[in-house]
């Protein structure tokens, strides 16, 4: 219940999965499936908001960002229109842990970052207009 409130809190989201099989993993699919707890309530879905998405993987990291696009208009999220798909040569790891490197990819991360940002706060700009013509 802690990820549905999270969600209906939300002004955008990025939705990422590591390639699975070609496809998102099980555990992006859970998430997904989460917010269908509460189907027909506000903000249970994305209802418009902006959604950034991202993967990770080798070749067919682009069918993952298919499959995230699919679902998340299923959701009724906007989907922003950079994405970014990161591979093992955009890493450089530490252990178990990596950080991107590749400038090409950050900078792809920054632009959806950036269109995620505006495209929220346009609509806040819209529903505030709203409820002072409302009163």
């Amino acid at each position: 219940h802690w990820l549905i409130g999270r969600i209906q809190e939300a002004d955008g989201f990025i939705v990422e999965s590591p390639n699975y099989h070609g496809t998102i993993t099980g555990a992006i699919k859970n998430v997904l499936d989460a917010a269908h707890i509460m189907h027909g309530n506000q903000g249970t879905y994305f209802d418009g908001r902006p959604v950034g998405l991202a993967g990770f993987g080798g070749a067919t990291t682009t069918n993952v960002i298919n499959a995230l696009y699919h679902a998340v208009r299923g959701m009724r999220g906007l989907v922003v229109p950079t994405t970014v798909a990161v591979t093992g040569n955009d890493l450089e790891m530490t252990g178990a842990d990596g950080r991107i490197v590749s400038e090409a990819v950050l900078a792809r991360g920054r632009t959806m970052v950036a269109e995620i940002l505006e495209i929220a706060e346009l609509q806040r700009l819209r529903n505030a207009r709203g409820a002072i013509a409302a009163d």
